[in-house]
């Protein structure tokens, strides 16, 4: 399947997957038993694409866009980790004050993670 982000929006992913990596793997232990260990390597492989994304690129360069060819299960697995992480992400915002360039983050995953959505509804996944 093909993901396109905009470099900014590749950064923005792999900055929250940095930040969530080990409460990421509890959520998928906890609610994923039989998949948690595939669902974590899904996740550290999407993680290394997008490092290697926003390592290759120069900041200044935020609306250039990167293909990212990844699987379903990384579909599933990226789409997953933003469902339960935009709400968790959105409260900490509202309780911290509730900053333009939060909101806009939040704003920014839903966006992408709408997309995610639609991609697995488009294969007939969800």
């Amino acid at each position: 399947m093909l993901l396109r982000l905009k470099h900014s929006e590749s950064a923005l992913i792999l900055l929250h997957m940095a930040m969530t990596r080990k409460s990421a793997r509890n959520t998928f232990k906890r609610n994923h038993k039989k998949e948690s260990k595939e669902l974590l390597a899904s996740f550290d492989e999407v993680k290394e694409e997008l490092e290697k994304a926003v390592d290759q690129t120069d900041e200044n360069q935020g609306f250039l866009v990167t293909d990212y060819h990844f699987n379903v299960r990384e579909i599933q697995m990226l789409y997953s980790f933003l469902s339960s992480y935009i709400p968790l992400l959105s409260d900490t915002v509202k309780k911290a004050g509730d900053k333009d360039e939060d909101r806009y983050q939040v704003l920014d995953l839903q966006r992408i993670n709408v997309q995610l959505q639609k991609m697995l509804e488009g294969a007939g996944v969800v």
